[in-house]
């Protein structure tokens, strides 16, 4: 249920937000002070609508896989970082701070 609805979610947030990033790199171009500026933000429009796009249907496919694979594998105990106080402070680590 959770990978459906994060892929879900991906399908309508990830396309939205290369339009948009599209639409903002047309605007920049009209910000240009001199055709060679104009035709260098042209020709980067045209790079990312092409490598956007193929990144775009990679990592729709990509974050489910790694969504599923964090949701599904095993949760591993950080040891530096547990609750058990004892553990936390050893006699060394608090001599070594004063």
């Amino acid at each position: 249920m959770y990978v459906a609805a994060f892929t879900a979610a991906n399908f309508v947030i990830i396309p939205c937000a290369y339009i948009i990033h599209i639409v903002k790199l047309t605007i920049s171009i009209g910000d240009a002070n001199s055709l060679n500026e104009a035709l260098r933000k042209f020709l980067l429009v045209l790079k990312f609508m092409l490598g956007g796009l193929i990144y775009l249907m990679i990592s729709l496919v990509c974050d489910s896989v790694v969504m599923s694979y964090n949701l599904f594998s095993d949760f591993k105990k950080d040891e530096l970082n547990s609750l058990d106080e004892t553990k936390k402070y050893t006699v060394e680590g608090i001599k070594m701070f004063q």
